[in-house]
């Protein structure tokens, strides 16, 4: 995912990208409710992309990965409310998806 980020930065420069803190990565109980009372959403996808007519919300699983029961649930929300959502599992069908829904992103391979 970071690969990707950084890639899309680069050469997407109309799409805002960015990645969503999910809180796994805090070993401490104290630092996970922490980010609870801030206001971490279980089961939000892993990126966002904006650009000047919409956004999409990638969530990234491994060939074999599964999404989560809170997954699931969020993912449906934010589909049946408009948002662009999907489950990707490579970088370019990542590209590919966010270019079919009408993000400005340059045919680039490498």
């Amino acid at each position: 995912q970071g690969h990707w980020v950084t890639f899309m930065r680069k050469y997407a420069r109309s799409c805002l990208v960015f990645s969503i803190p999910n809180g796994t990565h805090i070993r401490s109980h104290a630092g996970r409710a922490k980010v609870k009372r801030e206001g971490l959403h279980s089961g939000f996808p892993d990126n966002g992309v904006l650009w000047s007519t919409d956004r999409a919300f990638p969530e990234w699983k491994d060939g074999t990965g599964d999404p989560s029961d809170s997954q699931i649930e969020t993912l449906n929300w934010m589909h049946a409310n408009g948002y662009h959502v999907a489950i990707v599992r490579t970088p370019w069908g990542c590209i590919d998806w966010l270019r079919s829904i009408g993000a400005p992103i340059p045919e680039i391979r490498p």
